[in-house]
């Protein structure tokens, strides 16, 4: 007869041995920022961004118009930076001349 310690000690059987992981408990920080950390952190990715893709294809943007940082300050980001990343991405190569032209229709 077996006891209920050693059905405890036995991961699910619908896993196969490759997939079987031990129980581990902790708790996860609130990953939202506040509000004030987004602002101060928006035009830093935002430059970082731009100068990557554009030293990757060739360009030399020099500026982001302020409007253009304003809007992408007070947009929600729900894909969180991945989805900035792309948004600059693409304004990168929509961009002909070093002023940064962002297609901010898309937000």
């Amino acid at each position: 007869m077996r006891s209920q310690t050693d059905d405890a000690a036995k991961p699910p059987q619908h896993f196969p041995p490759c997939c079987r992981f031990a129980s581990i408990s902790f708790s996860v920080a609130e990953t939202r920022r506040r509000t004030v950390d987004r602002f101060l952190d928006i035009p830093s990715l935002v430059r970082y961004f731009v100068q990557t893709f554009a030293r990757r294809m060739n360009k030399r943007i020099a500026t982001v118009p302020t409007e253009t940082m304003n809007v992408l300050m007070k947009s929600d980001w729900p894909g969180n930076v991945t989805e900035l990343e792309g948004f600059i991405e693409r304004a990168v190569i929509l961009t002909e001349g070093s002023t940064l032209h962002a297609p901010l229709t898309e937000l």
